[in-house]
């Protein structure tokens, strides 16, 4: 039995179980209509099953009286009521309400056309934002959809496909008209969207979820002039080309906020400080260093494996231009940097014990150019000064960092 509100109840959000047999459907969606005339200010309503259009009577669901100031709808799709067929006619119910302009429909599977029942004049013409969850959310038949709400602005989906959402290859045509599209999956994406952006050339804005897209998109949003906001999720990012985004010739006018979340690698341990190991700096092969040694197996650099690794000096330049340019940038750009320094401090720190030890400084100089190339700046070292028989780690505190960086010299 559903729930009692009192004529005029002030209830905005409604949140209604699903059917329980298919034996008491009737009766349920007379209990939804005497329902929704008792609350004429519900804003929000969440149907985990929607009923038959008509209760046991043959009185429609929704009333002209009813649910008049409904702005958002989301309904669990559930295509066991008929032998797997799932009924859009049945949303053709709330088409009259006049405020409704957010449709959500989680539980979109990969239907096969037949599995779909929709007449042409089930039609949601006041919908304007339209997300879509499920396994099937990146594959043809959401046509269905997009025809049922002819006026949808914006547009999200997610995908729950386990293989990767496969939105490039398998989604229908989207409209050009739309302002907003956002697209991600629960799984990482194998094949980018770069090729359906184009002709969406009225997006103003984008969100793009991990593997959605290539290190060349920003050749691509350069195609969308009046782009406002861009969020990119997971990835790797690469601060150079972007640019171009921000500043210069090529700028998108129009844009505004940028958020970007760069793809980091693990953060692995650290060695212990020397001088709480033995007191004449002798590394114990019984400590934390011997662990590891001078591999870094337990850390990888953001871009790991890619064509480019991340440099802090393009990352920060980035940031610069984004603000000298009014422009809002957000996401985990600064931890990111602090990934990329403490990777090098630490390998600045093994290599430096590895060479104090084994009498050999190639391996401290490969690290320190290492560091260099990603723009981190180590303490100044003249490898060609040191003695191998008179050296000793010298430690430098990082005391806003609450950890430190080793480096050798000549003992007097």
């Amino acid at each position: 039995m559903l729930a009692k509100p009192t004529k005029g109840s002030l209830v905005q959000s409604l949140d209604l179980p699903s059917t329980a047999s298919a034996d008491n459907i009737a009766a349920f969606a007379s209990e939804i209509r005497r329902l929704f005339l008792l609350l004429p200010n519900l804003v929000t309503l969440h149907i985990h099953s929607l009923p038959t259009l008509h209760d046991s009577n043959n009185t429609p669901l929704i009333s002209s009286s009813a649910l008049a100031r409904l702005e958002s709808l989301e309904v669990s799709l559930d295509d066991r009521e008929e032998e797997g067929i799932v009924d859009l006619d049945s949303l053709a119910q709330f088409g009259g309400l006049p405020l409704l302009r957010r449709l959500r429909l989680r539980n979109w599977a990969g239907y096969l056309d037949d599995e779909l029942r929709r007449s042409d004049t089930t039609l949601l013409p006041s919908v304007t934002r339209l997300e879509v969850q499920g396994s099937g959310a990146d594959v043809q038949n959401l046509k269905f959809l997009l025809v049922t709400c002819p006026s949808v602005l914006y547009l999200e989906l997610e995908s729950e496909h386990e293989e990767g959402p496969e939105f490039a290859t398998r989604l229908p045509p989207l409209p050009s008209t739309l302002q907003s599209l956002h697209l991600h999956g629960t799984y990482r994406a194998q094949v980018p969207v770069d090729s359906i952006l184009p002709r969406l050339n009225q997006l103003r804005h984008l969100h793009l979820g991990e593997g959605l897209y290539s290190r060349n998109i920003f050749t691509v949003l350069q195609q969308l002039p009046l782009l406002t906001e861009l969020h990119l999720d997971h990835g790797t990012l690469y601060p150079v080309p972007l640019q171009s985004l921000l500043a210069g010739p090529s700028r998108l006018a129009s844009l505004q906020r940028v958020t970007l979340e760069f793809d980091k690698g693990p953060t692995g341990s650290r060695i212990p400080k020397p001088s709480t190991v033995a007191s004449d700096y002798s590394f114990s092969f019984e400590s934390g260093f011997s662990r590891h040694g001078i591999i870094m197996g337990d850390w990888d650099l953001p871009g790991e494996g890619s064509d480019d690794i991340l440099n802090v000096i393009d990352l920060r330049r980035m940031k610069s231009i984004a603000e000298d340019n009014g422009l809002t940038l957000s996401g985990n750009l600064e931890s990111t940097v602090k990934m990329i320094t403490d990777y090098h401090i630490e390998a600045n720190n093994r290599a430096t014990v590895t060479a104090y030890r084994q009498g050999d400084l190639d391996i401290l100089g490969h690290v320190r150019n290492a560091a260099v190339r990603d723009g981190i700046a180590l303490p100044p070292l003249d490898l060609d000064s040191l003695d191998l028989e008179r050296l000793e780690i010298v430690e430098i505190d990082l005391p806003e960092r609450e950890w430190f960086m080793l480096n050798l010299r000549n003992k007097e």
